[in-house]
This record gives structure tokens, C-alpha cells and sequence, in this order.
């Protein structure tokens, strides 16, 4: 969490295009109490995942490589319309622009 403070241009650039130290303090503030929370909740979906494969391991039977778990989890775990949910908008920017929805 800490690297995209000093690495990550959309950062920086955010950083830099503040008028006032004032501003620039109120926008590290703000960005910390976005991403604490995110990267928490996304930390505890991989515990909750391990987790729950732990209890269940004959459920992996059809996970072909062990970085595609997510996905796996999505597909045949959740009922179909929160999985629904979860995968269209994340396969929407790889559409063709042809495409109106």
C-alpha cells in the first residue's frame, strides 16, 4: 500500500496538481481512508476463499492452475446472479466498441 505513495504516477500526479499543502494533506487523508478499507476487505476475501477451501478441498476437483481460484470461486460457488453480478462488469472493457449495452 505504502509503494503506490511514491511510485504510482496517478498518485504522484494527484499529489503535485494540489494548489496547497493543505489540499495535498486532504487528499492523502482522503485516498488512506478509501484504500485502508479496500485493501482489508480484499485481504479477507483471499482468507475467506483459503478458507473455505481448506474445509472443502473436494470442491477444487476442476481448478485447472492455482492462480485462476478466484474466478473458480465465482463461477461455482456463488449463485448465479451474484456471480452474474461480480463478472459482467469486469468483462465489459474488453467488448468491442460496436457493442452498445
Amino acid at each position: 500500500m505504502l509503494t503506490t505513495y511514491g511510485t504510482d504516477q496517478i498518485v504522484i500526479q494527484r499529489y503535485l496538481s494540489t494548489k496547497s499543502y493543505r489540499e495535498y494533506r486532504n487528499a492523502v487523508i482522503f485516498n488512506s481512508v478509501i484504500l485502508i478499507p479496500l485493501i482489508l476487505s480484499i485481504y479477507a476475501m483471499g482468507v475467506g476463499i483459503y478458507a473455505f477451501y481448506q474445509r472443502h478441498p473436494e470442491m477444487l476437483s476442476g481448478l485447472k492452475a492455482a492462480d485462476a481460484i478466484l474466478p473458480y470461486f465465482i463461477v461455482h460457488q456463488l449463485p448465479n446472479g451474484i456471480s452474474g453480478l461480480i463478472v459482467a462488469p469486469s468483462s465489459r472493457p474488453r467488448w468491442p466498441p460496436s457493442v452498445q449495452v
